[in-house]
């Protein structure tokens, strides 16, 4: 078990409902010129295929011993979304999963 830095414990112990520390990404894809078969759940096989070759994805975090209450580690979580075109930033808001 290794600790968390101190940047990440500021990120885990500050964050609530209401000021959300985590940080994600959107990916627009345009799949139109993509190789047959190629999707969403291409592309999520392809990512979660990688995962593996990269310590910190694999970590999680974990109460430390003797409820010391320092959690260490790491969390990963993919979630995905489809718009209709011609899309729009309204329509991506939308369609978006609230987590």
């Amino acid at each position: 078990m290794r600790m968390l830095s101190a940047q990440d414990a500021t990120f885990i112990y500050l964050e609530s409902d209401h000021s959300p520390m985590h940080i994600g990404g959107v990916y627009l894809i345009d799949a139109r010129d993509a190789p047959a078969g190629f999707g969403y759940e291409a592309f999520c096989r392809h990512i979660q295929s990688r995962l593996p070759c990269s310590r910190i994805f694999r970590q999680r975090l974990v109460e430390a011993p003797l409820s010391l209450s320092h959690p260490s580690g790491s969390t990963t979580r993919i979630s995905g979304c489809s718009v209709i075109c011609p899309g729009s930033n309204c329509r991506l808001r939308a369609a978006a999963p609230n987590s």
